[in-house]
Parts: C-alpha cells; structure tokens; sequence
C-alpha cells in the first residue's frame, strides 16, 4: 500500500509542469532567436508569439529561406506539443485539487510548498528556548530544567 500525503499528489503534478515551462520557454526564445537572425521580430507576450507562429505557419514567406523554415516549424511543434501537455497536466492538477476538501483552500504553489518545503527554503531560523517566568522558590528548579533539558 503506498502512503500519500496531502501534497504529494498534486506535486506529481506540479514539478513536472515546471520543467515544462522552462522548456517552453527556451523554445519560445529559440524561436524569436532564429527569427530575429532573419530580421522578423515581435513584441513581448503572447500576441507577439502568435503573430511569430503566424509568421512560421505560412506557406511560403520571402523572408524565411526554406531551411530556415523547416526548423522553425520543427520548433513550433515542439513548442505546440509542450502546450498541450502542461494544459493537460493543468487539468489533472484542477481535479485532484477539487476532490480533496483539505487542499480546496490551497493554490497551487502552497501545495508545492507542502510537497517539498526545503525546494523554497531561504534560510532556516533558529530559536532559541524561551526561559520560563517562574518566581520565589520554584525559580531554582525551573532554572535547573531549563539547563537539563535545553
């Protein structure tokens, strides 16, 4: 039988979509990259991007010699395939998040951070055992526990 916890669940999910959208990323520079060489550029975002995929699903543009072409159409597939998947995984992460009632509240980098607290960690705090307050005769005990035991 295999132990689950509230996290892990959804960071089977969550981690593998991260790798994906870095690799969507380096496929979207790539892109502007190869075509920026060839003098086509866009604006940033999404319209930008689309207006470069328009650019590449054209049959035939005076501007893209055609080897040129057929890489950029290899990466646009790529990056088409790459979509698909993290909107896949998307879906699988809205499921699981709606069928437990204790992860209803929570988004989806909470549940991360539930997964795997030590991926966010910064810096670790230590405290330091706060003394009791206790006065009159019972001060030499406490005082004497809190040398033992801290």
């Amino acid at each position: 039988m295999q132990v689950t916890t509230i996290g892990l669940d959804i960071a089977k999910n969550v981690f593998p979509r991260d790798l994906l959208m870095r690799q969507r990323t380096q496929l979207i520079n790539a892109l502007r990259a190869h075509l920026a060489e060839l003098g086509i550029v866009a604006a940033q975002g999404n319209a930008g991007l689309k207006e470069l995929l328009k650019i590449i699903a054209g049959e035939r543009d005076a501007r893209l010699p055609v080897d040129a072409h057929a890489s950029l159409v290899v990466l646009a597939a790529g990056l088409h395939a790459v979509q698909t998947m993290v909107g896949s995984i998307d879906k699988r992460i809205m499921i699981e998040h709606r069928s437990n009632a204790m992860e209803a509240s929570l988004t989806r980098k909470q549940a991360a951070y539930m997964a795997a607290p030590e991926r966010f960690a910064k810096r670790q705090i230590h405290l330091a055992p706060r003394a009791p307050s206790i006065h009159g005769p019972l001060a030499d005990i406490a005082e004497h526990l809190t040398n033992v035991c801290f």
